[in-house]
C-alpha cells in the first residue's frame, strides 16, 4: 500500500477551492461562495469510498528482447493475474514507457486467472528506454483521489547501433614480422607464440626437444600469425564533427568493425571520443560493448590528437588507427593522419552525406560513406 497522501492534484485544488469559498462567504457574507465551498468539500468525501479496500492484482513483465539494433522490434508484455480468491473489478492500470503514461484497461478476472497486454515498444532512436513501472491504484470517478496499491519494476531496453559483418585486414597494416602475438592470433605462419601439449596431427617439425626431454612428454613449438593487425578505432564525436544523424551512422561503424571483431577473435580497442567501449583495461564481451555503445553521446569539443595519444598509452599495441569522423577537409585531419602513420597506418572514414565532394589525404586510405550499406562496400574494396 502506498504511503503517500491519495489526493491528486485535482484534488488538492478542490480542497483549496472549498477552504478559499468558505472564507469569502465568511468575510462578506455570500451565501453562494458558501454553497460553492460546501458542494466542493462533498465532492472531496464521495469520493473517499472509491479508494477504500484493497486488490489482489499482481503484475510482472518482461522485455523481449533485453537488447535491440536501431529499428528491430521488441515489445513489453505485462503480465496481470488475480491472485485473490473472488472475482476482481475492472481495473486501469497506469504504465510508463520512456516516461510518457498511457493506461491499460483491464477486464475482471477470475480467482488465479491472468491476461496479458503486449504492445510494441519504440527502438527508433539508440539509447536505453526505462519501461515501466505500471501501477494499479483505485481512483473516484472525479479523479480527486487516488490510492496506488503496487507496482511492476522498471525494466531497461537497450537499443544499440546496428551493425554488418566486415572482411578482417590481412596485410599492409603490420606493425612488423616479429609483432605481438596473442593467444587469439591464427594458429600457423613463423611467428613462435608458446610451447604446448603435442596433439595428434601437429608437424613433428615443430616438436622442441630440450623441453620435450625436460618433461618426458612431447611438447610443440605453437607459431601464430601475427601479420594481422590490432585495430584502434576512434569515434569523432563532436558536434562540430558531424550532425546527429552522421555521429549514429559512424556509431553503426564502429559497432560493425567491433562485432567483426569479435566473431574473428582479434584484438581491437575503440573508443568514442573520451568513452572506452573495449580495450585492454576495459574488456567487453559482445553485451557489454553494445551496452556501451547505447549511451555513446557527442560533445562540443576533443582534442583528436591528445586521444588518439591516450588510446595509444592505454594499447600501445595499436598497430593501426581507424578514425570515423565526418565532413573534414584534409587540411584539418593531416596532423593526426601523419602522426597515426608514424605507428602503422592509418584509415579515414568520414560520414558524409550524399554528393559531398570527396577529399585527400595525404599517408592515409580515405574513403566516404554515407550509411551502413556503403561503408561495408567501402570496407570491402579497402581490404581486397
Amino acid at each position: 500500500m502506498s504511503s503517500e497522501l491519495p489526493v491528486t492534484p485535482l484534488g488538492w485544488a478542490t480542497g483549496f477551492g472549498a477552504v478559499l469559498a468558505f472564507t469569502v462567504a465568511w468575510l462578506l457574507g455570500w451565501v453562494e461562495f458558501a454553497v460553492l465551498g460546501l458542494g466542493c468539500l462533498l465532492a472531496l468525501i464521495v469520493a473517499l469510498p472509491f479508494i477504500i479496500g484493497s486488490h489482489s492484482l499482481q503484475l510482472r513483465r518482461d522485455v523481449v528482447p533485453a537488447r535491440v539494433p536501431v529499428g528491430d522490434p521488441a515489445r513489453s508484455v505485462l503480465e496481470v493475474t488475480n491472485t485473490g480468491r473472488g472475482r476482481s473489478s475492472a481495473r486501469e492500470i497506469a504504465d510508463l514507457v520512456g516516461g510518457i503514461e498511457r493506461t491499460i484497461d483491464i477486464p475482471p478476472l477470475g480467482p488465479t486467472e491472468a491476461m496479458k497486454h503486449a504492445e510494441l515498444l519504440p527502438t527508433n532512436k539508440r539509447g536505453v528506454i526505462e519501461v515501466g513501472p505500471a501501477s494499479v491504484a483505485k481512483v473516484d470517478p472525479l479523479g480527486l483521489l487516488r490510492r496506488e496499491f503496487g507496482r511492476s519494476e522498471v525494466e531497461q531496453l537497450w537499443v544499440h547501433p546496428a551493425y554488418a559483418p566486415l572482411s578482417a585486414i590481412e596485410s599492409g597494416f603490420m606493425k612488423d614480422l616479429e609483432g605481438p602475438t596473442y593467444d587469439t592470433s591464427p594458429a600457423g605462419d613463423v611467428a613462435f607464440h608458446a610451447l604446448r601439449e603435442y596433439t595428434p596431427g601437429d608437424d613433428v617439425r615443430q616438436i622442441h626437444w630440450m623441453s620435450t626431454a625436460r618433461t618426458g612428454q612431447l611438447v610443440v613449438k605453437h607459431n601464430v600469425d601475427n601479420r594481422r593487425p590490432f585495430l584502434g578505432v576512434l569515434v569523432d564525436n563532436q558536434t562540430t564533427s558531424m550532425s546527429a544523424e552522421q555521429f549514429e551512422v559512424a556509431l553503426e561503424a564502429a559497432a560493425s568493425i567491433a562485432m567483426s571483431a569479435i566473431v574473428d577473435r582479434r584484438p581491437v580497442a575503440i573508443w568514442v571520443g573520451e568513452q572506452t567501449i573495449v580495450s585492454n583495461s576495459a574488456p567487453a564481451d559482445r553485451n557489454e560493448m553494445l551496452t556501451r555503445f547505447c549511451v555513446s553521446e557527442q560533445v562540443e569539443t576533443l582534442d583528436l590528437p591528445r586521444q588518439y595519444e591516450a588510446l595509444r598509452l592505454v594499447d600501445p599495441e595499436v598497430s593501426a588507427l581507424v578514425l570515423l569522423t565526418g565532413p573534414k577537409d584534409g587540411t584539418t585531419l593531416l596532423p593526426l593522419a601523419t602522426e597515426a602513420a608514424r605507428h602503422g597506418g592509418i584509415i579515414v572514414g568520414r560520414a558524409v552525406d550524399p554528393g559531398q565532394p570527396p577529399t585527400s589525404l595525404p599517408n592515409a586510405h580515405l574513403f566516404d560513406y554515407s550509411d551502413l550499406d556503403r561503408f561495408v562496400a567501402q570496407w570491402g574494396a579497402l581490404v581486397r
